[in-house]
């Protein structure tokens, strides 16, 4: 019996394992998905589940701390804040799979506990600058001391092309006689 007491004590909190995520794994990172991690981790994740072991964690755990992210936003009476509210509780939940993905790669448990909670239905954004924003941009770009990054900003308000696609785009790509 002590044997099992003194391995429940060298068990991981799921305090620790976010510690060691942070450290880890959250510098790989670009810094805006860093933030939101982090924040994701501090907020919601340690509070709710920090103190339990990771080999713990249940479904029903989870899918608690999930539901807790979307009655914080149901606080507010503003449709477009609840939307955010279940949005945000997906991106928590996302990021607490990511953390026992690492859970299971050191071998700390053999299941993730958020595979199996549903993720809300996301309202897909989409939204187009005014022909006044297109013309302050374009403005801009024409006073910009930066030649490479206005006409960088030109083709894409041009294209509609995605910024990483045309960063990585080579010159065999482009017909200028056809202006294709």
């Amino acid at each position: 019996p002590s044997a099992e007491k003194a391995a429940a004590r060298k068990a991981w909190t799921v305090k620790q394992l976010a510690e060691h995520y942070i450290s880890e794994h959250l510098p790989q990172l670009r810094e805006s998905s860093r933030n939101g991690y982090l924040q994701h981790l501090t907020n919601y994740i340690i509070p709710a589940l920090g103190r339990q072991t990771v080999v713990n964690v249940t479904r029903a755990d989870v899918l608690w701390m999930f539901r807790d992210v979307q009655k914080q936003a149901r606080k507010m009476d503003a449709e477009k804040v609840i939307r955010t509210g279940m949005t945000a509780a997906n991106r928590v939940l996302a990021t607490a799979s990511s953390m026992f993905s690492e859970a299971i790669a050191q071998g700390l448990r053999m299941d993730n506990p958020c595979m199996s909670v549903k993720r809300n239905p996301e309202v897909k954004r989409e939204r187009y600058m005014d022909a006044n924003e297109t013309a302050s941009l374009l403005t801009a770009c024409d006073q910009s001391s930066s030649t490479n990054a206005a006409n960088l900003i030109r083709i894409l308000v041009l294209t509609g092309a995605r910024r990483g696609e045309t960063l990585l785009a080579r010159w065999e790509e482009f017909d200028l006689n056809a202006a294709v």
